[in-house]
């Protein structure tokens, strides 16, 4: 465009639908979003029980700290501009690493 163009919310990448996290590490889910002008990331989690406290929101990344089994389950990624909304749900699932 020769003048600035407005750009609804679109993913970026193919989204992943499962993400594998660890427990006791920091895991991180991301959610790649383009648009102009730049959408505002939000993320949610669908049950009741939410990382507190361990949760870090670094641009289109949410780290979980210390990744415990209570944090397996949806999470939503959701991008909002004044053009409009998009989102989707990562679905993360936490495994035991075991010690040699």
């Amino acid at each position: 465009c020769a003048f600035i163009c407005s750009v609804a919310p679109r993913f970026v990448i193919p989204r992943k639908i499962y993400h594998n996290g660890y427990e006791n590490w920091d895991t991180t889910l991301t959610c790649e979003i383009f648009g102009y002008p730049t959408p505002r990331i939000e993320w949610e989690r669908a049950s009741l029980n939410k990382p507190k406290g361990r949760r870090v929101y670094v641009g289109t990344k949410l780290i979980i700290k210390k990744t415990s089994y209570d944090d397996a389950g949806p999470y939503l990624c959701r991008g909002v501009n004044k053009l409009g909304i998009i989102m989707d749900n990562i679905l993360l699932r936490v495994y035991h690493v075991g010690m040699c």
